[in-house]
């Protein structure tokens, strides 16, 4: 009864039963694939004319099983990462937070983009205005430099400590930078995966530094 109610209580179960439930759903009901197409994505276009909700429910949406199961294992080894550092409300918002305004920036960028006469940057491309996307990937982004900034502020004295946890973190560094890499190589310019990945980052981002700074004034506090 205890590790149901761990479960239960556990954010990142209840992400990964939606995620897989709608994935489940949208694969087995070609009427659930239509709806979701058609009310579920985040479209800019959609977003700016009202549809707002869309910035939430695209996060947990994806284009197919490996897309789902990627963004599931990502977000399983960032939450064992940054499980310490924050309580589950935290936690909660610092995903969905960095979510909706990540991809709230990303509409705005890429709205901007499309209604420019020419386009100056030929490298950011507004495909994403009127065709949209979906995926966690946006929340996670957050979560990640979220983790990446109080993981080593909090334990860089302390490295030895958690040495098993550095290493999975530095490993999934690694590998993210190089699915950054690749990402480039396999296209002409950036996209709107790339602008929801920043977008999520930023508010991550400044996440973790108010995060460092709070936890600078307590010590200060206490000494």
């Amino acid at each position: 009864m205890k590790k149901v109610k761990v479960v239960l209580l556990n954010p990142f179960a209840w992400i990964l039963i939606i995620c897989t439930g709608l994935e489940f759903w949208k694969d087995n009901n070609p009427l659930v694939l239509d709806y979701m197409q058609s009310h579920s994505l985040n479209v800019p276009m959609l977003v700016f004319d009202g549809q707002y909700y869309r910035l939430v429910t695209s996060l947990f949406l994806h284009k197919d099983p490996g897309h789902l199961i990627g963004n599931m294992v990502s977000l399983a080894i960032l939450s064992r990462l940054v499980w310490k550092l924050v309580s589950k409300k935290q936690y909660l918002v610092i995903l969905l937070v960095s979510g909706v305004i990540g991809n709230l920036l990303a509409d705005i960028f890429v709205t901007y983009l499309f209604h420019l006469k020419e386009n100056i940057w030929p490298i950011f491309a507004s495909d994403g205005y009127l065709t949209g996307i979906v995926g966690f990937s946006t929340a996670i982004a957050g979560l990640f430099i979220f983790t990446l900034i109080t993981f080593f502020a909090v334990y860089w004295r302390h490295l030895k400590a958690v040495k098993g946890r550095l290493i999975v973190m530095v490993i999934f560094v690694v590998l993210t930078i190089g699915d950054v890499i690749l990402g480039f190589q396999d296209s002409t310019g950036l996209t709107m995966t790339a602008y929801v990945h920043t977008g999520g980052g930023l508010v991550g981002g400044l996440f973790g530094i108010w995060y460092v700074k709070k936890e600078r004034r307590q010590r200060l506090d206490r000494a």
